[in-house]
């Protein structure tokens, strides 16, 4: 398995058609979009504390920035419930 980092987070959904927010966090935000397949971890369990162990592995299919943030909408997700499972 090659080395993993964190590149960026998971925000919250963005309207009803599986986009979400996103905050990237490398030093130029939009290389974020270059790299490819996303693999994203789910953080710990807030109430128990415990690491999440699942992960999905993605794309960003589009983009667009908003202010300092961007709004992304991820291979496979099509709408607002199936992006809420990713939501940090």
């Amino acid at each position: 398995m090659s080395a993993r980092m964190v590149v960026g987070r998971i925000r919250s959904p963005y309207g009803l058609n599986g986009w979400v927010w996103m905050d990237s966090f490398t030093d130029d935000p939009a290389s974020v979009f270059r790299w490819k397949p996303w693999v994203l971890t789910r953080s710990a369990d807030r109430v128990t504390g415990r690491p999440a162990i699942d992960s999905v592995e993605t794309a960003p299919k589009e983009w667009k920035r908003r202010d300092k943030r961007y709004v992304v909408r991820l291979d496979g997700f099509t709408d607002r419930t199936s992006i809420e499972s990713l939501v940090n």
